[in-house]
């Protein structure tokens, strides 16, 4: 749930704005202080006619739960309309450009026992007036390798290897499929060699994600035996599938993926009954 802070539900699109930003900056870090912003448009009944949430540089990973306590009352309502971006918003220390747009989304206005209100989507379908949502996001290829040259540089270090290069390959497979190689040079001492790290990711007509073509090579026999650990640790990936159609958001389920790459890798997903 947001918090909303103590009072009765918003019954201004001012008095919105303010408390469902400062909720939000609750529950978000935001990167460079650079706080949430909500512009709104409220009506009547506790309905909101559209809400619009900014979330450029804060690390929307990093959202947490807080506990509102005991509720002692629940006034459902409808969000017409509700969009989300972030130019870019950051997930996992990775720059992703992000824009969400979704359609009569249940919510309900809680209140607590020490009087504080606080909101909720509600991941239940209505008949009469059905949730639709969209998603865009992307991020570039860049960006990955520079994350991806963080991580394995600290997890190498770890293991008394040094990472000296790095490059990432990304490659759209159809419409629903990315093909991902990335080649390392890795060192230890006078030692020097080539590890190539190669994956792919497709969804399928029944929206299952699956997993496969994981490995780990080196030329080098020594770096190979070196690097196991880290191969231990990808093998269990190969092969995984995910159903994607138990993800919902407020009662809509999954219904479409779209991927593509170039420079950049974009990610398209529709919700909807």
């Amino acid at each position: 749930m947001i918090p909303l802070g103590p009072g009765p539900v918003p019954r201004t699109s001012s008095e919105l704005d303010e408390r469902l930003a400062a909720g939000l900056g609750r529950m978000l870090t935001a990167a460079h202080a650079r706080p949430v912003t909500v512009e709104s448009r409220v009506g009547a009944d506790a309905a909101v006619e559209h809400v619009r949430i900014d979330v450029t540089g804060v690390d929307v990973s990093a959202a947490r739960d807080i506990d509102p306590g005991a509720v002692t009352s629940s006034v459902a309502a409808i969000v017409g309309a509700l969009s989300v971006v972030g130019s870019p918003a950051v997930v996992r220390g990775l720059p992703v450009q992000l824009t969400a747009e979704a359609q009569n989304v249940p919510v309900t206005w809680n209140e607590s026992a020490d009087g504080s209100l606080w909101l909720s989507v509600e991941d239940s379908a209505d008949a009469a007036r059905p949730a639709s949502a969209r998603v865009d996001a992307s991020t570039g290829v860049e960006d990955i390798e520079r994350l991806v040259s963080n991580e394995l540089g600290a997890r190498l270090g770890g293991m008394g290897l040094a990472l000296k290069g790095l490059s990432v390959v990304v490659q759209a497979v159809g419409a629903r499929g990315l093909d991902l190689r990335s080649d390392a040079t890795v060192g230890k001492s006078f030692l020097s060699a080539k590890v190539t790290v190669t994956a792919r990711a497709t969804v399928d007509d029944a929206l299952t994600l699956t997993i496969s073509n994981v490995d780990l090579t080196s030329g080098n026999p020594i770096v190979s035996a070196l690097v196991s650990r880290a191969d231990a640790m990808l093998a269990p990936w190969n092969g995984r599938r995910i159903d994607l159609t138990r993800y919902s958001f407020a009662g809509a389920r999954l219904r479409d993926v779209g991927v593509s790459a170039d420079d950049r890798i974009r990610v398209h997903a529709a919700f909807g009954a």
